[in-house]
């Protein structure tokens, strides 16, 4: 019986973050990663069962975190401590939020959002839109009158997909790191305080 080796396992994982990163979930094949490694079909299903196995070890710490943050943001900093913060304290900790979630891990984040239709991580850019959607929601709570929560749910769901998409159009666009989280804060500066302090 051959032994299974670390190097090889780990350019399988690097060579399938390049397969989905390129094509996804649902177009991305064994036959290609194990091109890529160099490595036979047979020899790859040696190290990982099936396609599921191999995306799910790559993508899943970036999901569990989300995840994570999602369940327990609150455990973190109050509503109060939220609505209590100026804006420039608003935006640092909103900036070192994305910067920990997606530290390192654009590619997979990517990967995950854009990437992950057919597997059992597909609904995770739903998640995060129905999160803020609730967040946005809380805030904008005493400023709709109870007859007039329709009209609340609709905008906090276009003001989170707005939210959301330009921070993923900017994680997608921005390679480097230190310049997507400069982006990144710059963006929530202008969702916080509105267009009308640039134009």
């Amino acid at each position: 019986m051959q032994i299974l080796k670390e190097e090889i396992k780990q350019n399988i994982i690097d060579s399938a973050i390049e397969e989905f990163y390129q094509y996804g979930y649902e177009k991305a094949s064994m036959r290609k990663i194990a091109k890529r490694v160099g490595i036979t079909v047979g020899n790859l299903y040696r190290y990982f069962p099936g396609k599921n196995d191999i995306f799910s070890q790559i993508v899943f710490p970036v999901y569990h975190r989300i995840e994570h943050w999602i369940r327990h943001h609150h455990d973190e900093i109050s509503d109060e401590m939220i609505h209590s913060m100026e804006l420039e304290e608003l935006i640092v900790w909103g900036s070192e939020i994305i910067s920990n979630l997606f530290s390192g891990n654009r590619k997979i984040f990517i990967i995950l959002i854009d990437g992950s239709q057919g597997s059992e991580y597909e609904s995770v850019k739903e998640k995060i839109l129905e999160f803020q959607t609730i967040q946005m929601m809380e805030h904008m709570e005493g400023k709709y009158p109870p007859a007039k929560r329709h009209e609340m749910k609709a905008l906090a769901r276009s003001s989170s997909v707005a939210y959301i998409e330009g921070i993923l159009d900017l994680i997608r666009s921005t390679e480097d790191e230190e310049q997507m989280i400069k982006n990144i804060k710059e963006f929530i500066i202008i969702m916080f305080s509105g267009l009308k302090i640039f134009i």
